[in-house]
């Protein structure tokens, strides 16, 4: 007889269902057969980032890990479980779901094909991004994956930014703005969509660079292939934020001697999703298309 799956369910809590919207959810799925479910509410601290209230054991071997609420709620679960050798189902429950396309009602029908072998396998493009910032005699060094994008901005009311790219050493664009965003084909439809980047089929190899509010018509979003390293420098003296999948991140002073280096992750994730469903069945429906 097979082994039970075990599976790790990422439920976001929204203030005013909690509690009882998590009791439900719970007893539903612990209904259904051939499962050996692990759950895990999360909430929202004032920052407006995802925070677990009991973590799990990443000792544990999962076979799936399953995120229920938005595209942040998904975008979270997958940078806890990345170095994890597991697959995703994102559910949504949330509202729009360019990545949690599937709704709460198909939860017990994209088990089923999970447990039946009834699905496909999306290998997913992730984002590494180094980040080395050396002031005075301390030299910070932080490193962040991000399935969508990473992300660098003024901070609050600060003025602009004098950014500086480049591509494999070599300089791509030097302008003043906003900020800029790196993305995955998957992160087309986040942050650097609404920026003006283009949406690009998210199995594609490729990185999208997305100025943020550039003060010049003429520096617009370009498409790269994967294979190449892009290096941000900030060069004024203005406090910037650099946020991975608006998740997680870290804030300084620009001016300062720093690199910011994003490429291709080593390893990509894997999500599953019912054979009938397809990218442009999602992005038609979801931006209202009336294909």
């Amino acid at each position: 007889m097979a082994e039970n799956k075990k599976i790790a369910f990422f439920i976001y809590e929204k203030d005013h269902e909690s509690l009882d919207f998590t009791g439900k959810l719970k007893n539903s799925i612990k209904k259904i057969s051939n499962i050996s479910p692990f759950f895990y509410p999360l909430k929202r601290d004032s920052a407006g980032f995802h925070f677990i209230k009991e973590k799990p054991d990443l000792s544990e071997n999962f076979d799936l890990a399953v995120s229920i609420g938005g595209d942040g709620t998904f975008l979270f679960t997958v940078s806890y479980f990345y170095e994890k050798d597991i697959s995703f189902l994102p559910i949504n429950n949330g509202r729009l779901g360019f990545l949690a396309w599937n709704y709460l009602y198909e939860l017990e029908k994209e088990l089923n094909n999970f447990l039946s072998a009834n699905f496909i396998e999306d290998k997913r493009m992730v984002l590494k991004t180094n980040v080395n910032i050396e002031h005075l005699s301390e030299n910070k060094k932080s490193e962040f994956y991000s399935l969508n994008e990473i992300a660098v901005s003024k901070f609050e009311f600060s003025t602009p930014l004098e950014v500086l790219v480049k591509l494999d050493g070599e300089k791509l664009l030097h302008y003043w703005g906003d900020g800029i965003i790196v993305a995955t084909p998957t992160g087309s439809t986040g942050y650097s969509l609404s920026a003006g980047g283009p949406i690009i089929c998210p199995t594609l190899e490729s990185i999208i660079i997305t100025p943020i509010c550039p003060h010049s018509f003429t520096v617009k979003p370009i498409v790269i292939k994967s294979s190449h390293e892009v290096s941000i420098t900030i060069l004024n003296k203005r406090k910037i934020t650099i946020t991975a999948d608006g998740q997680r991140g870290i804030s300084f002073i620009g001016g300062v001697k720093h690199s910011i280096n994003v490429k291709k992750a080593e390893k990509p994730i894997t999500i599953v999703r019912a054979k009938k469903v397809t990218f442009f069945d999602i992005i038609s429906k979801k931006l209202g298309w009336g294909l």
